[in-house]
């Protein structure tokens, strides 16, 4: 396919789907069965419960989970094992089974299609329940700009640096604009953040870790890379204490932990804690303190910045633009937790760095931890 051929792909997916609606996708999917059933009773089938509640008012027959016998209901809902007896052919063959489950391959999911199927459930479809960002109608996700900004949105295609990238982008735009997040596409033998086939200039000499949580890619790092210094940034005080005491145990890396959100102020807000989903939040109950990067790392080259804060990414990259700027650091950045984070982030980056070459690797199943990698490629 041609470049302009995907063009013109693009345009038609950001026409399609600028008036769709969660509510419209919904019944495209479970209108014609009358059970709906979750695989999964753990915390994603929970919150798919209560979200599908609210957006499609429909109640949920049971729960399927392999731990139903220490699960008797969830939410007042039964839960039952998959080859229940009592669970007969004629209520399967009328149940769409939706798979609330977080797995990171898609072949983690093509066991379980197997696993319902042997069951006699030939219905089944992956709910992407994250925080539920993605089907959010909120201010953050307005569908419209899929056809305000469809320009930007080709630009921004136009600027990932390889064929894996721009496979990547458009794939996730697809999933995005339709609401369907059956991403065909990974970045397989890929170690995020880390291992991505990204010609890094400063090979992860000193990583700042922003969205740190309790450590992930700090281990990651010490595995595979020489780093020598590490500033990680964890706003969840839980959270932030498993980060230093996993920290401590590597005392030859210049580590610094911060119980602290990154942003484009320096400010107290109010923060939901939801373990590695923890979030600012006008409603929370919780209260963090943010701080802009460039307050905090004068004088430091030669960085990367990793950051993944919960949609709050583009407040953050504000917060060090003068480090961005005048450093121009590695950098790799979620763009998957707001809808135009997409092609705003790369466009905004491409402003202010122009020698920036972009790369866009996805590390999950489905657009959950689509990243954006940005550097200077040195001849």
């Amino acid at each position: 396919m041609t470049r302009e051929e995907i063009h013109e792909q693009i345009k038609q997916i950001c026409k399609k789907n600028s008036k769709l609606t969660i509510y419209d996708k919904l019944v495209s999917h479970f209108e014609k069965y009358s059970n709906i059933v979750i695989y999964g009773a753990g915390n994603a089938g929970k919150v798919s419960a209560q979200y599908l509640n609210q957006h499609y008012k429909k109640d949920i027959s049971c729960f399927l989970d392999k731990n139903a016998d220490s699960i008797k209901e969830v939410l007042g809902i039964p839960v039952y094992k998959p080859d229940d007896p009592t669970l007969t052919d004629e209520f399967k063959k009328d149940s769409i089974v939706i798979v609330a489950v977080l797995l990171p391959k898609i072949e983690d999911y093509e066991k379980i299609y197997s696993c319902l199927k042997g069951f006699g459930y030939n219905n089944y479809y992956y709910y992407y329940y994250g925080p539920t960002f993605c089907y959010d109608e909120s201010e953050r996700n307005d569908r419209e700009n899929l056809m305000r900004e469809t320009d930007k949105i080709i630009e921004a295609f136009d600027l990932m640096s390889d064929t894996h990238s721009q496979e990547v982008y458009f794939k996730s735009l697809n999933a995005l604009a339709e609401l369907d997040f059956d991403l065909p596409i990974q970045s397989d033998g890929m170690t995020e953040y880390i291992e991505v086939d990204v010609p890094f200039r400063y090979k992860h000499r000193a990583f700042v870790d922003c969205g740190a949580f309790t450590g992930d890619t700090f281990e990651a790092l010490i595995q595979h890379e020489k780093t020598e210094h590490y500033f990680g940034f964890e706003p969840n005080m839980i959270n932030c204490a498993s980060l230093c005491e996993n920290v401590r145990k590597v005392p030859n890396i210049k580590s610094i932990c911060f119980p602290l959100g990154v942003s484009d102020k320096n400010e107290f807000l109010r923060f939901t804690e939801k373990g590695a989903a923890s979030t600012i939040d006008e409603k929370g109950e919780a209260i963090i303190q943010t701080v802009r990067l460039d307050d905090i790392l004068q004088g430091y080259n030669n960085l990367m910045i990793k950051m993944d804060v919960e949609g709050a990414e583009i407040a953050a990259l504000n917060g060090a633009k003068r480090i961005i700027t005048e450093t121009k650091p590695d950098l790799a950045i979620c763009v998957y937790h707001n809808l135009s984070d997409l092609w705003r982030i790369p466009l905004m980056l491409k402003e202010w760095v122009p020698e920036y070459q972009f790369y866009m690797r996805n590390h999950f199943y489905s657009v959950l931890d689509t990243v954006v990698y940005a550097t200077i490629v040195e001849n």
